[in-house]
């Protein structure tokens, strides 16, 4: 994402839009696999634990 931005030339606030559009994308696959993951676990686990902090903490923009 750095290179791509140097490669644009980009300022401060190009490479700020950037970042934010090229890391929704990833935090969107991570939050879809998250809920797959929540359906196989048992909330009480430890893992379903840290799934629900971690599904408790996404904010979506």
């Amino acid at each position: 994402m750095e290179n791509k931005a140097d490669q644009l030339g980009c300022g401060y606030e190009e490479r700020l839009h950037l970042r934010k559009s090229e890391s929704n994308v990833v935090l969107d696959e991570f939050y879809t696999w998250l809920e797959n993951l929540a359906l196989k676990t048992l909330p009480q686990s430890l893992l379903g634990k840290a799934i629900t902090y971690a599904k408790n903490i996404y904010v979506t923009s």
